[in-house]
């Protein structure tokens, strides 16, 4: 791995992104979850690119937190970018999920784009609505009970006691 150098490396990665959106393809599937996720991974020494970053279980040691992204229906992991360690969760992920879609198969018609509460980002959830992609994306809010009590809530399934709000939140940082 090491004689490909950074270029070798992103041409084995766009290489490994097209057989992927091949095996896509031939699954038939229109409509696909996208899970995107990233975790933490330790490394000894002083390897290149590593750094000290969030590491829940090894605080203080150097790591890469790879960014990464899952086709939900096929269990595949359809794309990744290996990161420096001090990458917050979300840094690249506008540009990454630019680079996934430009390889998702023409029969892939629907998307539904599913992360958790560090991806939530205002750039990011323009992107998704410019493609068309449903999402949703977990956020963490204080008062959150308080806030969503005096909304105006639509009742979709009495049986089941669903209901659905919208409404736009703003918080200076």
């Amino acid at each position: 791995m090491k004689k490909l150098g950074q270029v070798g490396a992103r041409k084995l990665q766009m290489l490994l992104l097209s057989k992927n959106a091949r095996w896509l393809e031939e699954s038939g599937l229109e409509s696909i979850t996208l899970d995107a996720d990233s975790t933490v991974k330790s490394v000894c020494g002083n390897q290149e690119g590593a750094a000290k970053g969030f590491n829940s279980t090894k605080k203080g040691a150097k790591s890469y937190p790879p960014l990464l992204v899952f086709v939900s229906e096929m269990k595949l992991l359809y794309h990744t970018w290996f990161r420096t360690g001090s990458a917050y969760t979300a840094n690249g992920i506008v540009d990454f999920l630019k680079e996934v879609e430009a390889n998702l198969p023409k029969n892939i018609t629907n998307v539904f784009f599913r992360a958790d509460s560090g991806f939530f980002s205002g750039k990011l959830f323009d992107l998704l609505e410019s493609y068309g992609w449903d999402y949703l994306v977990k956020v963490k809010l204080k008062n959150l009970a308080v806030l969503l009590k005096k909304q105006e809530w639509e009742v979709i399934d009495k049986q089941k006691d669903i209901a659905i709000c919208e409404f736009a939140y703003h918080t200076e940082i």
